[in-house]
């Protein structure tokens, strides 16, 4: 299994390291192979004479503290996921220079990840996080399921994390149950949900209520344990009207965990 941690910078590392670690354990895999990745975008500043030597100085400077912090990380990652799980796990760092999109696009065409893990570090509510110029482009125009990872969702590691998904029908739990992102997770931490009355599926847990979406809203706000909640997606480019819908909305409204979407 090869997954993809883009990293944009080291606030609050220790935390995706926790995060990592309990969604790791989670997996059903023998072989697990990281890669830590950064895109630097130098300020587009134009100067001549000594002021461009000192611009690319500044420059230089910077990208290699990059190198340093991305370095940092994955030995960091590489440890600590030995340490905690007991596993071998091989994670490798990549940092580039350009365009975030275009260099994303290239390298996950590229090396074919299972999986891409996002850190966002600057905001603090889903609903901003997922309408962010590059998550909603990943989401939309790349075929990989996509991990959530907020920097401001602080963890401690104490075991593995559970999956949720919540389903409105038989047809959204047989759309589900066939994704291909779910056998990657060890099948006893799959949680199918629906809040109604009527079960239509053995596999799909009730829990009764006279309003669902507002029992979705409740149920998200337990954050103790890293619950990793998940959101179906078909990629057909028009994820920004998926987050209007009030189903997703009542999932977001509260969230405080890891979400997966695919």
């Amino acid at each position: 299994m090869k997954i993809l941690v883009s990293v944009e910078n080291d606030i609050n590392l220790e935390a995706l390291k926790n995060k990592l670690c309990a969604v790791i354990s989670s997996f059903d895999q023998s072989e697990l192979y990281i890669d830590v990745f950064h895109v630097h975008s130098p300020p587009d500043i134009q100067r001549v004479g000594k002021d461009k030597e000192l611009v690319d100085e500044i420059n230089k400077n910077e990208f290699s503290t990059k190198l340093r912090m991305i370095s940092k990380c994955e030995n960091e990652l590489e440890a600590f996921i030995q340490e905690k799980l007991g596993i071998d796990a091989l994670v490798n760092s990549f940092v580039l220079k350009g365009d975030y999109k275009e260099k994303l696009k290239e390298h996950i065409i590229f090396q074919r990840y299972d999986l891409l893990v996002l850190n966002p570090t600057k905001k603090k509510d889903y609903d901003v996080i997922l309408k962010g110029r590059n998550t909603h482009w990943v989401i939309d125009n790349l075929e990989i399921p996509v991990l959530i990872l907020p920097s401001y969702i602080d963890y401690s590691f104490n075991g593995s994390s559970d999956v949720t998904c919540f389903v409105d029908s038989l047809e959204s739990f047989n759309s589900i149950n066939q994704a291909n992102v779910l056998n990657m997770f060890k099948s006893e931490i799959v949680d199918y949900i629906h809040f109604g009355k009527d079960s239509f599926h053995e596999k799909v847990r009730i829990i009764n209520s006279s309003n669902p979406l507002q029992s979705i809203s409740e149920y998200t706000k337990d954050d103790e344990h890293l619950n990793i909640y998940t959101l179906h997606h078909k990629r057909q480019g028009d994820f920004l009207n998926l987050l209007d819908k009030s189903f997703t909305k009542h999932i977001l409204k509260s969230l405080g965990n890891p979400l997966l979407i695919f």
